[in-house]
């Protein structure tokens, strides 16, 4: 096809646009090779003239035309969708991509006839509006990782139960969490070990002998609380500290026999200036 086939008539000085088609002539070339469903650009048509579909030649699958109107003020691309002499031409190109889009979510195929899909929506899904948030509401992931506003209501905490997402939690999910930090201790040659990072209360049951309470283990922070709780049998044993325990002003720990068959109750501080479990509360006498 050449370049006068492809040119309608039109008035007017027609220079600077005849400059313009040199220009566009020279960065595309006919029988240039073109990537995705397009094959061979092979020139340019009249739109004017059968609407610029090829009425002669020989052209494959694939195979384009550009048909312009004089003036160069309407253009459309035709393809060759059948080959032959001069084949079937359709102006509802393919998009490159195939691949069904989800807007929501949810496929939509929409109409690949057409030169890209027009109901494409780009993807939400794993997107949280700005409209959603408010002094109430913070942004945070669900356990699959997926972004999502949260409503705080009032009297929560936010955090995260034993399972489950991130959660606005209750005082009542709240006191759990705080229960979970409850251990009974178990005697290893008759010592007891607690562990500052997760028991917040120690409990100690019928010691079978004399025992001795270890320093906790993990790394407590300034001003954490560890209470202790020991139980004696019929007989009542002397318990021995760790020297990690300080007695403070107020309160002393035990060292002597504790009364038979009572509870005994401690509420020690950690001073991490000192590096010492202060007592702040003995209950020596038992209940």
């Amino acid at each position: 096809m050449t370049r006068g086939s492809g040119f309608g008539s039109g008035g007017g000085d027609t220079s600077a646009l005849s400059a313009r088609v040199d220009d566009i002539e020279t960065l595309v070339d006919p029988g240039a090779e073109f990537t995705g469903n397009l094959g061979k650009f092979k020139g340019f048509t009249d739109l004017n003239v059968n609407y610029g579909i090829p009425s002669s030649g020989t052209y494959a699958v694939g195979d384009f035309v550009i048909a312009r109107h004089s003036g160069w003020d309407y253009v459309w691309i035709w393809m060759c969708h059948t080959a032959g002499s001069p084949g079937s031409w359709t102006n509802k190109i393919s998009p490159l991509s195939d691949a069904t889009p989800e807007a929501l979510g949810s496929a939509s195929a929409g109409d690949d006839s057409l030169p890209a899909r027009a109901d494409h929506v780009h993807p939400t899904t794993g997107l949280v509006l700005a409209a959603t948030l408010d002094a109430n509401t913070i942004l945070y992931a669900t356990t699959d990782n997926t972004p999502a506003a949260l409503t705080v209501a009032a009297s929560r905490l936010v955090g995260r139960a034993a399972s489950g997402d991130i959660d606005d939690l209750t005082l009542d999910q709240v006191q759990a969490l705080l229960d979970a930090r409850t251990a009974t201790l178990s005697a290893v040659s008759n010592e007891y070990e607690p562990n500052a990072d997760t028991t917040g209360l120690a409990i100690i049951l019928d010691p079978a002998a004399n025992f001795t309470v270890k320093a906790p283990t993990g790394t407590p922070r300034q001003g954490q609380k560890l209470e202790i709780w020991i139980r004696s049998d019929a007989t009542g044993r002397v318990p021995t500290w760790n020297a990690i325990y300080q007695d403070s002003g107020i309160a002393a720990k035990p060292t002597t026999q504790l009364p038979a068959s009572k509870w005994v109750s401690f509420v020690f501080r950690y001073n991490l200036t000192i590096t010492k479990w202060v007592c702040f509360a003995a209950d020596n006498g038992g209940y």
